[in-house]
This record gives C-alpha cells, structure tokens and sequence, in this order.
C-alpha cells in the first residue's frame, strides 16, 4: 500500500507548509460506512455537513510524531468543540498487530484522546486523500469542502488560523481577546537526532549479525547503525527474538537526540516480554528513562512488553552526543518493528 513507503519520508518530515491551496476545493470523501470507530459511534461526513467544522487527522497511534501531533489536537479540541469544531481522528494501521481495533482502542484510552476516532483498517480513506504520510490535517469548512491540509509537524500556529478563518465563516465564531494559540517551536539549539527507521524485509534497514564475542565494533559504528547479536530472527516486519533470555543476545543501537521510542510487541508468544534496556552499558535511571520504562529488584531498567505498540525508551538532555543502546529480551517472542528518535525542538510547544 502506498501509505508504507510514503511514511518514511514523512517520518523524517520535520515541518511541511501549512495551508496548502486548493482553489477547487473538493468536496471531502466519506467516512467508510464499515469502519469501526472509537469515542463515538459512526459519524456520517453528510450528518456534519452544516453543522461542523471538521478536522480529519490521520494518525498512526505507534508513530512518535502523531503521537505528539495528538496533543495539539487535543488543546484545539478543548478550545474549540464547543464552536462548531469537530475533530476525526484516523487511525490507518502500519503493522498487523494495530489492525486489531480492540488493541487500537486500548492505545486511545492509554492516549486519553479525547476526539472520536476512525479505524481505518483497509486504508480505504487514506487512499480516498490521497494522503501520503503522519500526522496529516485536512480542514473541511461546513459546506463540506476541503480548504485546507498539512503534512507533518509543525506550522501548527499557521493551521489554527485557518481553524479560526472556518468557524468564523460557519458561524462566526471569534476568539476572546487574549486567548491562548499555538506557537510553533524556534528551531534553535535544537541537537541532532538519529533519523527514524523500520526493521524487517519489507521496509527495512540491513542489520549486521554479529557474534557473541564481537561487541565492539558497535560501540565503534556510525550514527543509526544497528546490530544483532544472538538468536534473532528476521521477517518482513521485524526482528524477532528466539533464544532463551541470554545476557549476550542483544539489540545494539547507536543513536543520538532528545528521546528514544521503539515500536516492540509480544510477537505470537502469547505472553508479555521483558525487554531489558541498557544505555552506554549502564542500566537507565530516572533521569534518562523513557516514560515505559520500569526497573526490577535489582534495578535492572526494562520495558513489559504486554503488546504492540510504541515505547518510550530514553531521553538525554546532552544534545550532541552518540549513545549505545542494548535491548536484551528476556526470552522468545518479542518483536522489534522500528526506532523512533526527535530532536529538542519537536516536542510541541505549550499555547500561549
């Protein structure tokens, strides 16, 4: 499908125009009748014509920058679902494991979306925007036309003023003097960040197996290399672990930037996975943990990984240097799909 290839460069898409023109201004597609939805029951595109404002985000909910694009949502859903905007969320599936809308629909709750949710399973609404990547906005005025659209992060303060443009010419709608808008991050002092990347055949980085006794040339590779070590296995989407839980069967990555995620689930094991994560050979603390990470009795820090979905990993507040990551499992059947990384200046900033 061409949402796979296309969301690789959209994965690296740090900002893309906001308000893209479209002088003919097409008529919206249809939601699919026999999508199922979460937050809401079915909602027709007809029903809102005339009534709404309509916002449709396609988002992936194992993809860091829709992720965080969510949380922009979110604030325009609070500030404006009471005048006249309504915001669809489009969830279109990357793996097998999030075409599941029973899983999709726990992500949601764990993401505390507030805005109803479409679970594009098929991928038949992506093709009918001709969309290309995540997070991507279409802005649909009342008559039902499309006025506006984005792809990426960022220009969030340009796309609100188009939010703003449509309420008014639906019901004009103006907000309070003072009220608090989106302003976009300055791009300064940002650090570098390792460009995201899948695993797996289909899509996939080449990986090198390396044996047990050869460690060192990871910690001597370059920015992004990745390595395996130990009993992995790869297939078209990921690489998957089929040892036993040894200390020397090993994930090696070499990353730099603000935070690290990896997209990791429990594989056809049927059971959660341990995966243990160490960052320059030492075990995380609090100060460079990711948001999923726990630690056992012996404050070993580790992912559970009880299904598929994106995990927050590390963060580092130094903005320039190279780290070692590992990621020993703690026995068969975890996967690992993909690595998601971002700079200092990605995250959104707060409205002001």
């Amino acid at each position: 499908m061409r949402r796979l290839a296309a969301a690789l460069s959209a994965a690296a898409l740090l900002a893309a125009p906001a308000a893209a023109l479209r002088p003919l201004k097409p008529p919206a597609p249809p939601f699919p009748e026999d999508a199922a939805w979460v937050n809401s029951s079915g909602l027709p595109m007809e029903l809102l014509r005339g009534r709404r404002v309509v916002l449709v985000a396609f988002l992936n909910l194992g993809n860091l920058r829709s992720r965080r694009a969510a949380q922009v949502l979110t604030r325009w859903w609070d500030r404006y679902a009471l005048s006249g905007l309504m915001i669809v969320g489009v969830h279109t599936p990357d793996y097998e494991f999030d075409r599941d809308p029973l899983q999709v629909r726990r992500s949601a709750r764990r993401a505390a979306f507030p805005f109803p949710l479409l679970i594009d399973t098929r991928g038949k609404l992506w093709e009918e925007y001709q969309n290309e990547g995540w997070p991507a906005f279409y802005l649909v005025d009342h008559r039902g036309r499309i006025v506006s659209d984005k792809l990426g992060e960022g220009g969030y303060a340009v796309f609100e003023r188009d939010i703003l443009a449509a309420l008014a010419g639906f019901n004009g709608y103006e907000p309070a003097p003072g009220a608090r808008l989106e302003v976009d991050a300055k791009r300064v002092a940002c650090g570098a960040a390792t460009p995201s990347f899948y695993m797996g055949s289909r899509r996939g980085i080449k990986t090198r197996k390396l044996g047990k006794d050869a460690m060192r040339p990871v910690v001597e590779s370059r920015d992004g290399e990745l390595a395996l070590s130990g009993e992995w296995e790869e297939d078209a989407e990921a690489a998957r672990y089929k040892g036993t839980g040894t200390a020397l069967d090993q994930l090696y990555l070499i990353w730099r930037g603000a935070e690290a995620a990896a997209i990791l689930s429990p594989g056809g094991s049927g059971r959660s996975v341990k995966v243990f994560v160490k960052l320059d050979n030492l075990w995380l603390h609090a100060g460079n943990a990711g948001p999923d990470v726990r630690w056992d009795d012996t404050d070993r820090s580790y992912v559970l990984v009880d299904e598929g979905r994106l995990y927050g990993l590390s963060k580092d507040t130094n903005k320039d240097r190279l780290h070692e990551m590992s990621l020993f499992p703690d026995g068969p059947g975890a996967a690992v799909h993909g690595f998601a990384f971002s700079d200092h200046c990605e995250q959104p900033t707060e409205a002001r």
